[in-house]
Order: structure tokens, then sequence, then C-alpha cells
């Protein structure tokens, strides 16, 4: 007779079972899983997909060509920066065949918190291209940012939002927020580039598509 998985109840089957019992057993076992795992993810699909896991090393830019597409409407990219190589702005655009798009038509609003004692706003309006990080030369600065896209693929006016944190020093924690659009309602964009203001810059980026 089949017995059961500890956690889950799963059926399952013996070494002691006819040929005919633990066949049975098998397909209860599928499934058990395939219900159990309907229930738990609420759908037949993951919510979130990893695309793309990029490592760069002292680089200027660094572009991510093709994450972009039909299949999904709005993707997340989570990246960490070790190192700068000196005092630099960390900047993105958008990305279509292998070109990227740097005419002046990005749009965002952005905040900046200093701890709790110093708090700044900053725009852009009407740039080549996206403010993501003013930092510091160094290697211990635990640099992280996320970049919500949101429709980038479709041939519409689409949007993102972003945010970044990290130490600043032993005492002072940083963080920049925001959000802004492309005012392009004819181009379907299929990645993004990363793009320093000066020296070069050393970190890994991921990217996940969020199912429909």
């Amino acid at each position: 007779m089949a017995t059961t998985t500890t956690n889950y109840g799963f059926d399952i089957p013996q070494s002691t079972d006819l040929v005919k019992d633990g066949a049975t057993a098998i397909a209860t076992l599928g499934q058990d899983i395939d219900t159990a795992m309907n229930t738990a993810l609420g759908t037949k699909k993951a919510g979130m997909v990893l695309l793309n896991t990029t490592s760069f090393s002292a680089v200027s830019s660094q572009s991510f060509n093709d994450v972009f597409s039909a299949t999904y409407d709005h993707y997340l990219a989570k990246i960490v920066i070790d190192s700068f190589s000196t005092n630099q702005t960390l900047s993105f655009r958008y990305r279509v065949g292998g070109t990227d798009l740097s005419a002046a038509t990005y749009y965002a609003q952005a905040y900046s918190i200093l701890n709790a004692s110093s708090i700044s706003q900053y725009s852009n309006s009407g740039t080549t291209s996206v403010t993501l990080m003013d930092t510091a030369a160094g290697t211990a600065n635990n640099n992280f940012a996320k970049i919500e896209f949101m429709n980038p693929f479709a041939a519409k006016i689409n949007q993102f939002e972003f945010f970044r944190s990290y130490n600043k020093s032993a005492t002072g924690f940083f963080a920049q927020g925001g959000s802004g659009s492309v005012l392009d309602n004819s181009t379907s964009y299929t990645g993004f580039s990363l793009i320093t203001s000066a020296g070069n810059f050393t970190g890994t980026c991921s990217i996940y598509g969020y199912n429909k």
C-alpha cells in the first residue's frame, strides 16, 4: 500500500507495492503536486520569471539587449554595483536594435534622503537619459538599485519607477527613488543600457518578467 510524504501528505508508492498499485500511487502523486502548485501560486505560471543575469567589470556602460518582448508587459531589473572607480552619475536609457534612445525625451521626478536630516528633490525634464545614481568612488558603498519598466515593448508612452539605496558612510544611509516616462508612442524597446558620466563601474544585473 502507498504511504504519504511527511510535509504535504502526498501519496507515494512503497517498494513492496504491486506494480499496478505503484503506478496508481505515482498517478495520485502527480495530481497532488499539480494541485498543490496551483494552490501555492494561484495560477499555472510563476508570477515572476528570471530572464537574464549579467555580470560586468570596470565598464563605462553596460547594455542589456533583447530582454523585453511581447511575452511580458512589465519587467524588474535588480542592479548591484560593487564598486565605482570615481565620483560619477549612473544613468539608464532605453534601447532597441543595438542602439540607445539618446533623444531628449526622458522625464522623471525623484527624491533623495540622507538619514532623517536631509531631503532633496531632482528632476529629469526632456533629458537624454534618466539619473539612477549619484555616487562616490569606493568599494564599500553596497549600492543597490531596482527599475520597474512598464510596457517598454509596447509602441506607446511607457513608464518606469526606480529606487536606489546605499551606505554613504559608517553612520550614514542614503536613498533615492522616483518615477517617470519616455514620451515616445511609436517605438517598441527591447532593452536598456546603464551609462556612467565618468570612470567605470562593476556589478551585476538580473532582469525579471512579470507574468500576465
